[in-house]
């Protein structure tokens, strides 16, 4: 490491200091062991503080990034909010579809009687191609945004190491050389060992993917209460199904025009439209809902995320100043 080469400077410094002082003419003009023990030891203490300045400057830099990913995911919330509102519109409007409003009704009854979950599967299929397209979307921008911020966090870091090594003055404190990429961690990783630091470890590795936990487990929570919200809204009609024993006559699920015809038996078209706007509001508000409350939880997540990440960053910087120290 560079490093070494400085404190091999002030020890070479040092020798021809004492040289010189041997060649006086006077032992009064001679410099003494102890005097040149305290300035071999001044200069470690200002070259110190180089390196507490220069760490200190690369923490700020992170504290920018960390400060602007949480804007940017603000940002980000704030776009999508129209968003979610076209979609919670249009799966309102679909939902509430005489036919689909059947095949609903058909779906209840039958969960109801056979203790079945067609219900949420229905609503998986004709919702979900609604309401899924948008939050994955805000989940892979919110990643987009995660991926970013460690990529500069590795490049401040490594930008860090290579400061420490050129023992460049607290004067020019910003000051960089050339670097390699480093789009990887394993870049990330072979870069810092041959500037000669330590691995950064496990830690700096766990990454997220705000889009996975989306796909995962938001859909459901979406999808979930407009079930709910359907229980209660067709409570009168689905009791009138399952009792009339209409189910048996349909048997299982069949195409929609077929439940139709077996279901109009049982109440008419008029009691379906007079439950329409009612049926609409409640996807309507429970989407938007949900979207809220699902966007929260995502974002929550990512600023959690970047939180422990730059604080992993820190701990490695500071530990690569203790390196640098070390060397000194």
């Amino acid at each position: 490491m560079s490093i070494s080469r400085s404190a091999a400077a002030r020890t070479i410094a040092i020798v021809m200091t004492i040289q010189f002082a041997g060649g006086c003419a006077s032992t009064r003009d001679a410099i003494s062991l102890p005097v040149l023990k305290q300035r071999e030891q001044a200069l470690k203490r200002a070259d110190s503080r180089d390196l507490d300045l220069k760490v200190e400057i690369a923490r700020r830099r992170s504290l920018e990034l960390l400060k602007n990913f949480e804007a940017s995911v603000s940002s980000a919330e704030a776009n999508y909010v129209p968003k979610f509102a076209a979609a919670s519109n249009s799966a309102a409007e679909r939902g509430a579809e005489i036919e689909s409003m059947v095949a609903t009704v058909y779906y209840l009854a039958k969960d109801q009687a056979f203790s079945t979950v067609e219900t949420d599967e229905y609503f998986d299929k004709s919702l979900g191609p609604i309401l899924r397209p948008p939050i994955e979307a805000f989940g892979r921008d919110v990643d987009k945004l995660a991926a970013k911020l460690e990529a500069d966090l590795r490049v401040i870091t490594v930008e860090l190491g290579s400061n420490l090594n050129a023992g460049r003055s607290a004067a020019n404190p910003n000051a960089q050389v050339g670097l390699p990429h480093v789009t990887t961690w394993s870049e990330f990783d072979k870069v810092l060992l041959g500037l000669g630091y330590s691995s950064p470890g496990i830690a700096l590795y766990a990454a997220t993917n705000v889009n996975r936990i989306a796909t995962s487990s938001v859909l459901p929570q979406l999808l979930k209460p407009i079930s709910l919200n359907a229980s209660r809204v067709f409570a009168t009609l689905v009791a009138r199904v399952v009792a009339s024993g209409g189910l048996v006559m349909v048997g299982g699920p069949l195409p929609i025009g077929e439940i139709l015809a077996a279901l109009n038996l049982l109440w008419s078209t008029y009691e379906l439209t007079q439950l329409q706007p009612r049926y609409r509001s409640e996807i309507r508000s429970s989407a938007i809902s949900n979207f809220d409350s699902v966007r929260g939880k995502v974002s929550m997540h990512a600023r959690e995320f970047a939180r422990e990440k730059a604080k992993a960053f820190d701990t490695l910087q500071v530990g690569m100043r203790d390196q640098a120290v070390g060397g000194l």
